[in-house]
């Protein structure tokens, strides 16, 4: 077995562990992102929904002809379950959906991709000004189609897609183009490659959270970790990069679903 062990990481060696991706740098590349065509909404709206709802890229980023996140597990709410006045929250359809001031939260319909297979939802307050608002990224894409197709966008259809098969937002993708911003930002090559990625997205919005005082029970119940003793890896081998955090996290978060 120990033999058997040993071939296999000569041929398959461990994944190294990525950094989170610090969300000062994250504000920076999205701010390349912000003109009008459907690619760039789709930039916009995948690094946002990673790194503010703590997603695997397994989890919403299209794998060849199949993604985890199709617009039907995308609800656009009024807010937050419990934050109105007299009457629950309500989920919005077409035009309604960016008309001014209606849409305040988002909610995800995510099938779990590990240890066990099961649904659950997660939802977002959004924030009115917050470059890196996943709410606002998909209220702009969700219109973006509205307005190019007449119509709401198909709810069979992944969200991160332009419409075409070569139009699949993939984590390969996602990967250049983090990358590429951060060798754009001095960082060495080989460093950005080796150790930031697509999932250095979940351990980025995990830490901006902790660091702009999230409680960390909400945070591991909203990112889905099941063991404290895995969390606390999780993130403890960035205590440094947190600490860091501290000064440029956001001043405000968009607010957790409490129940």
């Amino acid at each position: 077995m120990n033999l058997y062990l040993q071939n296999l990481a000569s041929v398959e060696p461990p994944t190294k562990v990525k950094f989170p991706y610090p969300s000062w740098t994250l504000c920076t590349l999205t701010h390349n992102y912000l003109r009008r065509d459907v690619g760039d909404k789709i930039v916009m709206g995948s690094v946002t929904v990673g790194f503010g709802f703590l997603l695997r890229s397994c989890e919403y980023l299209c794998f060849d002809s199949s993604s985890k996140l199709l617009w039907k597990h995308v609800e656009f709410r009024t807010s937050l379950m419990g934050k109105d006045e007299g009457v629950g929250p309500r989920t919005l359809t077409g035009p309604e959906v960016w008309e001014e001031g209606r849409c305040g939260a988002l909610r995800l319909r995510l099938e779990s991709s590990k240890n066990d297979i099961e649904w659950c939802t997660r939802s977002l307050a959004r924030h009115p000004t917050q470059t890196l608002c996943p709410v606002s990224a998909l209220v702009d894409l969700y219109r973006l189609h509205h307005e190019r197709d007449g119509r709401p966008p198909n709810s069979e259809e992944p969200v991160f897609r332009a419409g075409t098969m070569d139009g699949f937002f993939t984590r390969a993708k996602m990967n250049k183009i983090l990358v590429d911003h951060l060798v754009a930002s001095g960082i060495d090559p080989e460093v950005a490659a080796g150790k930031l990625a697509s999932h250095s997205l979940r351990r980025g919005g995990a830490c901006a959270y902790l660091a702009a005082g999230c409680d960390r029970y909400d945070v591991m119940r909203f990112g889905r970790w099941k063991s404290e003793a895995g969390f606390d890896y999780y993130v403890s081998l960035f205590e440094d990069q947190i600490a860091r955090f501290q000064e440029t996290a956001y001043n405000k978060v968009c607010e957790f679903e409490i129940r």
